[in-house]
């Protein structure tokens, strides 16, 4: 809760600096743990699955509170993360996710604290991905789980088979920071881990601090700004 309030203090001081009045938020997967994925999972993690949903859900709508103080809210929803799977890979159905149930929850507090700054714009396309058009930019979100970390052309898949000349693509999962120009100025942006670094990311090779991302939209131009959380 410390690293999202902190996110939210600096989006705030961002949207300052940039006069905004609005801003679009969405989950990209993986808001919580898990506790399915390996053996050893469950012994690493302080908090038991249900724990963690109902932790992750109080976060949320605590964040968007924060941020609804001085800006206009929009809630996009939230997509599945690899680490949200209600139980083994393998044994699961593909939907069942804990990310189902905090975007459901979080949707229902919204409705019930009748903030007049907080709105849904749920632009979920299924449960994998979220598709935005704001401020005449096309976006496409991802966990990014399915995407390679060594492809350098990681947005023309979606432009292929969307049919839709994306000018960002948004992804986690890799628990770093990448910001990648494409063809024609287009970008993809690879987004940090709340969490930062584990015992298990280090062994992957994933060793990096806790981040996240803002993506400020000014006319055609899109800024990207990685925000370091202590």
């Amino acid at each position: 809760i410390n690293r999202t309030n902190e996110y939210a203090r600096k989006i705030l001081h961002y949207a300052k600096t940039f006069n905004i009045n609005e801003i679009h938020v969405m989950g990209i997967g993986d808001l919580v743990n898990g506790a399915y994925m390996r053996p050893t999972q469950v012994a690493e993690n302080e908090f038991t699955y249900s724990e963690q949903i109902v932790k992750a859900t109080e976060i949320i709508f605590m964040f968007l509170q924060t941020l609804s103080s001085e800006l206009n809210v929009v809630y996009l929803g939230a997509i599945l993360g690899n680490h949200s799977r209600m139980y083994d890979k393998g044994k699961v159905l593909q939907d069942d996710s804990a990310e189902n149930i905090i975007d459901s929850t979080v949707k229902s507090f919204i409705k019930m604290s009748n903030n007049k700054r907080i709105t849904i714009n749920d632009r979920k396309n299924d449960n994998f991905s979220i598709s935005v058009n704001i401020n005449n930019a096309d976006i496409k979100a991802v966990h990014g789980d399915l995407i390679s970390k060594k492809s350098n052309e990681k947005l023309q898949k979606f432009i292929s088979s969307d049919k839709i000349f994306y000018n960002v693509l948004l992804y986690g999962h890799f628990h770093h920071t990448s910001y990648v120009e494409e063809n024609h100025g287009r970008l993809a942006l690879g987004s940090g881990c709340l969490q930062g670094n584990t015992d298990y990311s280090k062994q992957l090779g994933y060793d990096s601090i806790a981040s996240q991302t803002i993506v400020i939209l000014e006319g055609e131009t899109v800024i990207p700004i990685r925000v370091v959380l202590n």
